[in-house]
């Protein structure tokens, strides 16, 4: 049986679900801890569900390899055929690709 795991739409649920405390505090003290593989499934889940938008053009060089770019969520600056945004995540639709 195929099910979508479904993740809660806040973080702070996000944590309150799948957080636990090392009890033991053999590697930690005691603080929580979220499992690697649930905050890569969180991550792979939010960049699903963002729609694709094109990098705004800021200086034009000599070819399109040496234009300027920034993301139009959060002006981060992005290297011509980039495929994700480094500090927000979203992804990028390039024109003629």
């Amino acid at each position: 049986m195929n099910t979508c795991m479904e993740f809660p739409k806040d973080w702070h649920e996000f944590l309150k679900s799948y957080q636990f405390i090392d009890t033991k505090e053999i590697y930690t003290n005691g603080i929580e801890l979220i499992p690697v593989f649930r905050v890569e499934q969180l991550i792979e889940h939010l960049l699903k569900e963002q729609e694709a938008v094109e990098p705004t053009l800021i200086r034009e060089g000599r070819n399109k390899n040496y234009n300027d770019y920034v993301c139009p969520r959060c002006d981060n600056v992005v290297v011509y055929e980039q495929n994700y945004c480094s500090e927000c995540g979203v992804q990028f639709l390039w024109e003629g690709r």
